[in-house]
């Protein structure tokens, strides 16, 4: 059996890694927070773009930012595709769509680190 972090067997490196792991996502979802009240709940232009493609395609108009205009203007499709069922419950619920994906994209973000923490220690 090879040696994980700290030169213990690895067996006992992952059972280290839950508090860390639960520090570390805890961590990122609390800047997250932070810097989401920092900026009043603003998000940077292109993250915009993105949940106006979403939108209009939730609503059926199709994957455009414009209705009737079909220009491909989003950088990051798969995330289109993420946030687009978001938007559409949100719509439903009627709960405003921004503060939620914010929290979504944070609590992703938490996520990669949590599994990069744990791809680590297990090497």
């Amino acid at each position: 059996m090879g040696s994980g972090a700290l030169g213990l067997p690895r067996r006992a490196a992952i059972e280290r890694v839950p508090w860390r792991l639960a520090a570390a996502a805890g961590g990122a979802l609390a800047l997250a927070e932070r810097a989401t009240r920092l900026l009043h709940h603003n998000v940077p232009d292109d993250a915009v773009t993105s949940m106006q493609y979403a939108k209009n395609l939730a609503v059926g108009n199709g994957l455009v930012f414009n209705v009737g205009e079909r220009v491909d203007g989003y950088t990051n499709f798969l995330w289109v595709l993420v946030m687009t069922p978001i938007y559409a419950v949100c719509h439903a619920l009627g709960t405003p769509f921004v503060p939620v994906i914010t929290h979504v994209g944070a609590l992703l973000g938490a996520a990669c680190l949590a599994l990069t923490m744990l791809l680590a220690a297990s090497l």
